[in-house]
């Protein structure tokens, strides 16, 4: 039982990953023509990589934030953008790996 348990963890760990490469892939097509779309999708995937809490999932979604906080600076909604990031710290700033991982990508929360 075991074994079957594992296995189901991982082919789920599996799709997951696949789903959010598509989200990813959606957003940066996405970018040009709807920004908002791309902002949230960013987002989105960002939030579920912090909830994997870990190290590397926390550096996956800095990457992801920091492409979000470039669209909402170009489509001037840097006051949402900081009102997001507040929420953010609150759901996650007891995570230090997450707080270096965006601090290591400029972004301050």
């Amino acid at each position: 039982a075991q074994s079957i348990l594992e296995e189901a963890r991982r082919l789920s760990q599996g799709l997951q990953d696949s789903w959010q490469s598509l989200q990813v892939e959606i957003a940066q097509r996405a970018g040009a023509t709807r920004p908002r779309t791309a902002n949230r999708l960013f987002q989105r995937v960002g939030e579920e990589l912090i909830a994997r809490r870990s190290v590397a999932s926390f550096k996956q979604a800095a990457q992801l934030l920091v492409r979000a906080f470039r669209i909402a600076e170009d489509i001037g909604e840097l006051p949402a953008w900081q009102t997001y990031m507040a929420e953010i710290q609150d759901r996650y700033g007891r995570f230090q790996g997450l707080h270096e991982a965006l601090q290591a990508v400029g972004l301050v929360v």
